[in-house]
């Protein structure tokens, strides 16, 4: 029993047809997964406002795809030769640019490739266990067992598309494949494969290559190990050309953005270098601290990855049996290579070592690196940790191999019907676990994704081209949002004008300790005021509490009271609520125009001052109170289904008649005509509007009638009527009066399409980003 013995001949290639037949099979399951699947992630970003820093990279890649079109060779070059670090997801995103329209479930396609190259990555490797066609296909399809693959469940999930995500998968394919090299260490293909899949995962992020490392550790060591007990010299070429290429690969990533990767992991955050506050300085300088909480720390790691919720009793009893199944599958392959120690079952051995490598060396750097966090009892870490669920699906492919090798079944493997029922079992588990784990509704708080898309677009006619500032982070209204929503219409970013320094200061999501080391008193009021000075426009909350949040930075919390004093100060500019939004669990943010003093525009209120009392909070009559917070249950039918180009969707209400719908503009137009659209549903003819006024405002109170319509004829289903404006003028606000329809109480409409122009410009159909509208209470 020699397991890294020479004297064993090679394992035998896998046989081309089998393999073919796999790549035929795995190719064709991917894609249908996609097309069972894809629909979910659509429902989601209709229904579901975008959250995470995914958006960010989003919006970039909206940009990339854009310019893929334009100069394709072009733009592959630029990705890598960017100090930018992400190459690994924007290359991916560039080859299939052509492909890919700018919505997030286009690009989740990428992400099925990957598990595509992932499993055929394991096909490989099953093949080599001899055992049936059927057998070696359910192997192939292991990392498909994982419920946190499908859906939204993490950042490394189909649907995510950050950084973590392609990283996760990439080291996937290097640890199969550096088995494999290490399986055939004479093989040049198997070598360059390695080398090359490795090369890539360093070009995955900004801190990839310790995980790299971990990855191509044990298999170096047994490839030095089988070289140093044979003295065999054929070894010698592949592994010079594993390492040519594996280095020409990082070494061309690091030339071009080790600066900025050095400025990034020098900040604070994660800074193995600073002996004052780093991670690696922390653990030595409290390791009595540490040392107390270990209890906490080993039993909450990496439990959160499947509760989401490290203090529960689950995420330890999850935790310890990921432990558990991790040193179990190493003793069981250990075993079962005693006991039949056959050439194919070497590999079950090192995949096994492998696993349990890079497990164990993710679980331990996440105790040193991060230790300021486990020790504090806060989890401010990449969950799932990488290389342990790499681990845990490797150990669940060699336990799964062991079974089918100890008891195997030749009803199974003989069955012509094998293959279509795993193929049909696998597509239907990936389906259930991507609805379920795929929010396709919202709390009824927050306000909808159309409603943060429409301000989005409209942003320059809030703001007439002035500059604006964000000094808040919330859910829906942020600055990543809203270019997300701008990018994906084919928008230029708007340019928030916060420098980078000044981010640092406003924008960084740094721990407390670490913020308040390096952002003085000072320092913080020197910079607010440097952004208010020149934002015309900022966009704050209206109560000082709800700093807590500011800008995504927890440690900004400590700085709530110098913001009060700032604005409320003699030095302040004077400022006028423009517009309320609505964040959050109802929070009302401020859009605050800075005027002259007693300057205020009409249709404004001024801000009130002392900022942040309580008693001030909530009177401003006169202001714009844009998307408000939705009641609970949210209503079935909200107003955009008006103009959603779609007869097939409905604004309904049962509320009794006569029923008023607003519009206000963002400056005075004249409406020349208006359509009006049934449905394809049978009853849509009863419920539409048969009489209702047009009535014009230009300051919302006092109204002039423009038209009126009593209709002598019936709806018929799936109609458009259009209706001229018999006095037209040129107003700011407009409301429909529905007064009657043939099915009372109850009004509902499928679209509605307004046409007008402003002073001399050409008649024009209105856009849903031109205006605001509600309902009575409005």
């Amino acid at each position: 029993m020699k397991p890294f013995s020479e004297t064993e001949p090679s394992l035998v290639t896998e046989p081309p047809g089998s393999f073919l037949l796999l790549s035929f099979l795995i190719t064709g399951i991917t894609a249908l997964l996609y097309v069972f699947t894809y629909s979910f992630a659509l429902q989601h970003s209709e229904n579901v406002i975008p959250v995470g820093d995914q958006y960010v990279y989003i919006t970039q890649l909206f940009d990339l795809i854009e310019k893929g079109r334009k100069d394709y060779l072009n733009t592959l070059t630029t990705i890598v030769s960017d100090k930018n670090w992400y190459w690994l997801y924007r290359l991916s995103v560039g080859v299939s640019s052509p492909f890919l329209i700018k919505e997030p479930f286009s690009i989740c396609i990428v992400n099925y490739i990957f598990l595509a190259i992932a499993s055929l990555s394991l096909a490989r490797l099953a093949i080599r266990l001899k055992l049936s066609f059927n057998t070696t296909f359910f192997l192939s399809l292991t990392f498909w067992l994982a419920p946190w693959i499908y859906g939204y469940w993490t950042t490394l999930s189909l649907f995510a598309l950050q950084l973590e995500t392609s990283f996760y998968w990439i080291l996937t394919i290097a640890t199969i494949n550096s088995i494999l090299y290490a399986l055939e260490p004479k093989s040049l293909k198997n070598a360059f494969i390695s080398g090359l899949f490795a090369g890539l995962a360093v070009w995955g992020r900004g801190n990839s290559l310790p995980y790299v490392l971990f990855v191509l550790f044990c298999p170096s060591i047994l490839i030095f190990w089988r070289a140093y007990k044979t003295k065999n010299r054929k070894l010698a070429k592949p592994a010079l050309l594993f390492l040519l290429t594996f280095v020409i690969f990082a070494s061309w990533f690091y030339f071009f953005t080790l600066k900025n990767i050095a400025w990034y992991y020098g900040r604070g955050f994660g800074n193995i270098y600073d002996k004052g506050g780093g991670s690696i300085a922390y653990f030595f300088n409290n390791f009595t601290r540490i040392m107390s909480d270990m209890g906490w720390t080993v039993s909450h790691f990496p439990g959160v990855f499947l509760t989401r919720n490290p203090s529960s009793n689950w995420s330890v009893i999850l935790s310890w049996l990921f432990h558990v199944f991790t040193i179990a599958s190493l003793h069981f392959s250990f075993n079962f290579w005693k006991r039949k120690p056959a050439k194919s079952h070497r590999l079950i051995l090192y995949t096994s070592l492998t696993a349990f490598t890079v497990y164990a060396a993710n679980l331990v750097m996440g105790l040193v690196l991060f230790s300021e966090h486990f020790a504090s009892g806060e989890l401010l870490v990449y969950f799932p940790m990488l290389l342990m669920l790499v681990g845990s699906m490797l150990n669940s492919f060699c336990l799964l191999a062991i079974i089918s090798k100890t008891f195997s079944s030749q009803f199974f493997s003989k069955s012509k019907l094998a293959c279509p029922a795993i193929l049909a079992i696998i597509i239907l588990y990936g389906v259930i676990c991507t609805r379920t784990s795929t929010p396709l509704t919202q709390e009824a708080s927050l306000p909808k994704p159309y409603s943060v898309e429409k301000f989005s677009k409209n942003l320059d006619r809030i703001v007439g081209g002035k500059p604006l500032n964000f000094l808040w982070y919330g859910i829906a209204y942020n600055p990543s949002i809203i270019n997300f929503y701008r990018a994906k219409a084919d928008m230029r970013p708007f340019n928030f004008t916060i420098s980078p320094e000044e981010a640092q200061v406003l924008h960084e999501n740094l721990p407390n300790e670490t913020y308040n080391r390096i952002v003085s008193e000072e320092k913080f009021k020197n910079t607010f005021r440097k952004v208010l000075s020149r934002s015309q426009y900022i966009i704050i909350p209206e109560k000082l509490s709800k700093f807590d949040y500011m800008l995504g930075n927890p440690g900004l919390s400590k700085k709530r009271k110098l913001v009060g004093q700032i604005l409320n100060g003699p030095e302040s500019p004077t400022y006028a609520v423009k517009m309320i939004l609505h964040d959050h669990y109802a929070t009302r943010l401020l859009l605050l125009n800075r005027i002259n003093t007693g300057n205020i525009p009409k249709g404004m209120d001024s801000l009130e001052i002392p900022y942040g009392s309580n008693a001030h909070q909530g009177n401003y009559p006169n202001t714009l109170k844009y998307d408000q917070p939705l009641s609970d249950p949210a209503p079935s039918f909200p107003l955009y289904l008006l103009w959603d180009d779609s007869t097939s969707s409905f604004w309904e209400s049962a509320t009794e008649l006569p029923q008023s719908l607003f519009f206000r503009f963002y400056q005075e137009l004249q409406l020349e005509k208006y359509t009006l659209s049934s449905g394809v549903h049978g009853q849509s003819g009863k419920r539409m509007p048969v009489a209702w006024e047009l009535r014009g405002s230009n300051d919302g109170e006092q109204w002039t009638l423009v038209d009126k319509q009593n209709l002598m004829s019936a709806w018929n289903e799936n109609e458009k009527k259009e209706f001229s404006v018999t006095s037209p003028g040129s107003y700011r606000y407009y409301k429909f009066d529905f007064q009657r329809t043939s099915e009372p109480p109850v009004i509902r409409i499928y679209e509605i399409e307004l046409f007008g122009k402003q002073s001399e410009d050409q008649l024009r159909k209105l856009e849903e980003w031109d205006f605001f509208a509600w309902e009575n209470d409005g």
